[in-house]
């Protein structure tokens, strides 16, 4: 283990290195640059609203039109003559009248009205790496597209390579998880989308990288690391659990291993997150860890300002919004189940075996809710998108059944159906031909 401590301290340098780097590189981009397109931004966002919603009438999705124009605030208030203080501070301006409109703030911003100057700086803005130069060729609405085309190139990758590597088992596994907390939808929301990008290709990359049965702690310390660089608090399990599910269906798949990967996840995490604020206060702005700590006291213990708050209350609010509020979804969900309990009625196959393999997917099911317990101010206000850190117990649910099922028993029926059907079509077609 302390061999492996000692290389997690090399990748921690490497990954701070190139955090502050790539960070500083996009900085020096003129925001003058990206003027014309942000303009065309705001004329989108305007048109929307903050929290427009899309997709099916039963099954509506909010957008975070709210977030999206505070991360291009971001971008565009960079100050290229002092890329090092920008990329450490992340300033951006807001309305003296109005700060909270978002979308009113950038607008005010691009017409050089009157606005005040505000730091952002608890956060890495990693988003800024890919914003700022997409933001030299395309508007917000070409943005979206370049989004959801990573978005559906990453699925349609790892599912071909986990059902090459792994079964058709996982392919469809994912492929639930995904469905559960709205992917289709995913690349219309900046913010929405980070997380799911660097979950995706980070699983792409073990499959592709590494052997049957390795623990991959490096991987799982960098996924961590580049989570709390891309991400503003969104969904952070995303990207956890997307290559917690693929590594333990290749291979690890004993407790230990599990917790270990979460282990080196976390440190990732927390450490390179944690010095995000250090660099802040040490070389710009005294007082970041201080603000920093009071902001992730806020959204971890501080009881909500409507009374009706507690932890439990958090977990059930992003169940419920997994889950769907309108009737139609509740009753496809009931269609469903009932449809999964009676082919587990014909084809379980329970035993100590079976029972043992499923251990470790039932620690990696309870992950998210242990996360909204701890974080239960911000999993309260903020249901209608951390409800997606639920992807890793969809999926380790899905799991589980599986290792229930006999599917020997399943395809012998299948082939007994088959042949049934073939006999039939051959009788019909004897008595036409009489």
């Amino acid at each position: 283990m302390w061999a492996e401590l000692k290389k997690t301290l090399v990748l921690y340098v490497i990954l701070l290195g190139f955090f502050v780097a790539s960070l500083v590189a996009v900085s020096m981009i003129p925001s003058s640059a990206l003027k014309r397109n942000v303009g065309r931004t705001v004329a989108t966002l305007e048109k929307e609203g903050t929290y427009p919603s899309v997709g099916l009438s039963w099954r509506k999705v909010i957008l975070d039109n709210f977030t999206d124009p505070l991360m291009v605030n971001t971008a565009y208030s960079v100050d290229s003559r002092r890329p090092l203080r920008s990329a450490m501070l992340n300033f951006r301006y807001e309305s003296r009248e109005d700060s909270v409109n978002q979308i009113a703030n950038l607008r005010k911003l691009y017409l050089n009205e009157p606005v005040k100057e505000v730091g952002y700086e608890r956060y890495w803005h990693g988003y800024l790496v890919y914003l700022r130069p997409l933001l030299l060729v395309f508007s917000y609405d070409g943005i979206r597209n370049v989004a959801t085309l990573g978005l559906l190139f990453g699925f349609i990758s790892i599912a071909v390579l986990a059902w090459r590597k792994v079964g058709a088992v996982l392919a469809f596994v994912l492929a639930v998880g995904l469905a559960a907390v709205d992917f289709e939808w995913l690349g219309r929301s900046l913010q929405f989308s980070g997380v799911f990008l660097v979950g995706l290709f980070s699983a792409i990359y073990f499959l592709s990288r590494y052997k049957k049965g390795q623990p991959a702690y490096f991987l799982f310390f960098a996924v961590g690391g580049l989570t709390a660089f891309f991400d503003l608090l969104t969904a952070p399990l995303v990207t956890l659990g997307l290559v917690l599910v693929v590594a333990t269906a290749y291979g690890g798949r004993d407790l230990r291993t599990v917790l270990i990967r979460c282990f080196f996840w976390s440190l990732g995490y927390l450490s390179l997150w944690a010095s995000k604020w250090i660099l802040a206060e040490v070389f710009f702005s005294s007082g970041a860890i201080l603000t920093s700590f009071d902001q992730v006291v806020n959204r971890t213990v501080t009881p909500a300002a409507d009374g009706g708050f507690n932890p439990l209350k958090a977990v059930s609010l992003n169940f419920f919004q997994m889950v769907g509020y309108d009737r139609r979804n509740k009753f496809v969900l009931l269609y469903a189940f009932i449809v999964l309990a009676v082919f587990f009625h014909r084809y379980r196959a329970i035993d100590d075996q079976s029972l043992k393999k499923a251990i470790p997917w039932v620690f990696i099911s309870i992950i998210p809710y242990l996360w909204y317990l701890v974080a239960a101010n911000h999993s309260y206000y903020h249901p209608w998108y951390t409800y997606r850190n639920q992807l890793m117990s969809i999926s380790g649910a899905a799991m589980i059944y599986a290792g229930l099922v006999d599917w020997q028993k399943f395809i012998r029926d299948l082939a007994g159906l088959r042949r049934l059907g073939q006999r039939l079509t051959k009788g019909a077609s004897k008595k036409r031909y009489h």
